[in-house]
């Protein structure tokens, strides 16, 4: 996997900010990791819940440790349930 740099991560973020606003979400919260799953840069809506940080980090460190997207985790796990735990 490439790593990635501060100035695609801070892209990355920008990009999903916008379409979330497109999409009339909720307030963002987005985190870019690197290969090791460090955090390269965050971003939170002003109007974001707190806790969002550590939802947003979860999702993405299992995403890279697993090597599979979110909704495939979510997938494994209604199938066996013994895999998140």
């Amino acid at each position: 996997m490439a790593e990635i740099n501060l100035r695609r991560a801070r892209q990355i973020i920008k990009g999903i900010m916008a379409r979330g606003k497109e999409m009339d979400l909720k307030p963002l919260s987005v985190i870019v990791l690197d290969s090791g799953g460090n955090v390269k840069a965050f971003e939170r809506d002003d109007a974001a819940a707190p806790g969002r940080f550590a939802i947003a980090h979860g999702k993405a460190y299992g995403s890279i440790m697993l090597g599979m997207a979110g909704k495939a985790q979510m997938a494994r796990a209604e199938q066996q349930a013994y895999f998140m735990a």
